[in-house]
């Protein structure tokens, strides 16, 4: 539970949060700005900022305010929570809101970090204590890689049957199941249909049945059907061209 603290014994630091540098503003309990920190995103740099912020103290303790605390900011509210410093949680929309109100309606990071500044100082008691918590950080990066990977398999799904119509135009006259192990064994075997050329259906079939022993004579009909039919066309084309 928030407790009511005497604003005046407090500097307060806000912390616009990105991947590689964050953007921190230090201000008194009155909105004075006294100093601005470009901070590595870097566990290792953290204490060279901690170090920096020192000489502004004066004996008054710290509190910070970070946007974000389970993604860009989670390893330096990590690290400033093992510190023993205060830190609240401020949500972007108080932010947005306190930036809008200024005079200044540009977007940048000091200013971002500013108004995050002004949020901590007017909303501290509202504010949640940051408790950036390592399980929904790692649920989130699973499902992140999970998304790449689902949209990796679609990229070479796409592209894979642009390689296939260029070959086989009807191949999914013949397949419909692409990732079955008869399919599969198929394009394997025969990537180009001049493979084919000179297979008969009981060949083919032999082949066929080395992927799966129940694949049906008729398979094979039907895919020297569809080769023969894409011959032919070829053939008309070509007669066309030299008739006229």
């Amino acid at each position: 539970m928030n407790q009511k603290i005497n604003k005046m014994d407090y500097l307060y630091v806000g912390v616009d949060l990105h991947k590689k540098k964050h953007v921190a503003v230090l201000c008194n309990c009155v909105f004075d700005k006294i100093a601005t920190f470009k901070i590595e995103n870097t566990p290792s740099k953290f204490p060279e900022f901690i170090n920096k912020l020192e000489k502004y103290r004066k004996g008054q303790n710290v509190i910070f305010g970070l946007e974000d605390v389970s993604f860009y900011g989670r390893s330096f509210a990590k690290f400033l929570i093992q510190q023993d410093y205060i830190v609240k949680e401020v949500n972007s929309s108080y932010t947005k809101k306190k930036r809008k109100s200024g005079t200044n309606r540009n977007k940048t990071d000091e200013i971002d970090a500013l108004a995050i500044c002004k949020n901590l100082i007017t909303e501290y008691e509202n504010l949640p204590f940051a408790n950036p918590k390592d399980i929904y950080w790692t649920i989130k990066q699973t499902l992140s890689i999970r998304n790449n990977y689902v949209q990796m398999m679609a990229n070479i799904k796409v592209s894979l049957h642009n390689l296939l119509v260029h070959n086989y135009p009807n191949y999914k006259s013949f397949f419909k199941d692409f990732d079955s192990k008869t399919s599969r064994g198929f394009f394997a075997t025969f990537p180009n249909p001049d493979l084919l050329m000179d297979m008969d259906k009981d060949e083919l079939l032999n082949v066929l049945k080395q992927f799966n022993k129940s694949t049906p004579t008729k398979k094979a009909e039907e895919i020297l059907e569809r080769f023969l039919d894409r011959i032919v066309s070829a053939l008309s084309i070509l007669l066309s061209a030299f008739s006229e």
